[in-house]
């Protein structure tokens, strides 16, 4: 596979050099370091794609596949941060793929998350695609005369959303949609794709989630107060009396949506968007430090995330994990099917 990846890049290497000059001109080092980039541009990608075939449930040990995508993650997004004038230069780095490395990062938290129940790691996701949207990653995209490059970018919409929606973050969400409406709109003018339709249909859904799920608290001064069925560590009850703490652990659920016809976004239902939280702690706000000046995505953590997953042994790291299944019937396929 090595070899394989190899090859790509040579491939990849020679044709961005001849189209940015005569190859003789550019120096080796410069060379090496668009090599060393597109190998591991190469490689995350093939580690993310083969995030697909893992089991959704089981108790095979999946979390070592994770620690190495998260590796190969960190040192692609650590290098075009150091390298960033020579691949400006010599490769053409666009503003777009420096959004997409950061989007798989955020949509690999939001995995982990999925597989281990932690909320904290959606505080991570929301953190990623939140710098994304204020750095403007994608801003340039809809410039160009490339529907997929506008697809990316819906694609990243529709799943930050889930993400706030999972966070109980309203008020973004209905900025993001918002936002989605526009540039869906601008995508279907620019472009006469076959999936307009399905784009329509995302809205729809996430304007019927939002309206079948009007849970508002009113305090005394009639301001909103956010609710939440997740597990509080204030709101936690007590033991009772002879239990011992450790002595029942909840290692899996398994969340069945049995009716027909149910409102849903991505792959949740309102029911079980309602009962996947019963099941999880609140997380803690530590995404909120995105809003402050200056504040910038930190990869101590991924890097960390990824040792610690590299670092588990057979039996070690066990997560609750919560399979949904849903007996749905839909007749029309969503677009957002084929994001998560």
């Amino acid at each position: 596979m090595f070899c394989f990846l190899l090859r790509r890049t040579e491939f990849a290497l020679k044709e961005i050099m001849s189209s940015g000059g005569a190859e003789d001109d550019i120096p080796q080092a410069e060379r090496k370091t668009v090599t060393d980039f597109c190998y591991l541009l190469d490689k995350s990608k093939q580690l993310f794609n083969g995030l697909r075939d893992l089991p959704q449930y089981g108790q095979k040990q999946w979390q070592s596949y994770f620690g190495r995508t998260f590796d190969v993650y960190t040192k692609l997004w650590k290098f075009q941060q150091q390298h960033r004038q020579v691949l400006d230069n010599r490769y053409g780095l666009k503003r777009w793929q420096i959004g997409e490395i950061a989007s798989k990062i955020g949509q690999l938290y939001y995995h982990y998350y999925l597989r281990t129940s932690e909320t904290s790691y959606l505080n991570e996701a929301f953190s990623f695609y939140s710098a994304i949207r204020q750095r403007s990653y994608y801003s340039q995209v809809n410039k160009e005369d490339r529907p997929e490059l506008v697809v990316k970018k819906l694609r990243y919409y529709a799943r930050f959303i889930v993400v706030c929606l999972l966070l109980n973050k309203m008020d973004v969400v209905k900025d993001l949609v918002k936002e989605l409406s526009d540039e869906i709109e601008d995508y279907t003018h620019r472009f006469n794709t076959e999936d307009q339709v399905e784009w329509n249909l995302v809205l729809q859904e996430v304007a019927a989630f939002i309206e079948a799920d009007p849970v508002m608290v009113l305090n005394d001064d009639n301001t909103i107060v956010i609710t939440s069925n997740r597990l509080s560590e204030t709101g936690a009850p007590l033991l009772e009396q002879g239990m011992i703490v450790g002595q029942l652990a909840l290692a899996d659920a398994l969340i069945i949506g049995n009716c027909n016809n149910q409102v849903k976004f991505s792959e949740l239902t309102i029911d079980m968007f309602r009962m996947l939280q019963a099941l999880e702690r609140e997380p803690m706000n530590l995404a909120s430090q995105m809003n402050k000046p200056g504040m910038q995505v930190s990869f101590v953590s991924v890097t960390k995330l990824a040792t610690d997953l590299n670092s588990l042994g057979e039996g070690e790291g066990k997560k609750k994990r919560k399979v949904l299944l849903s007996f749905c019937v839909v007749t029309v396929q969503s677009q957002l099917g084929r994001l998560m």
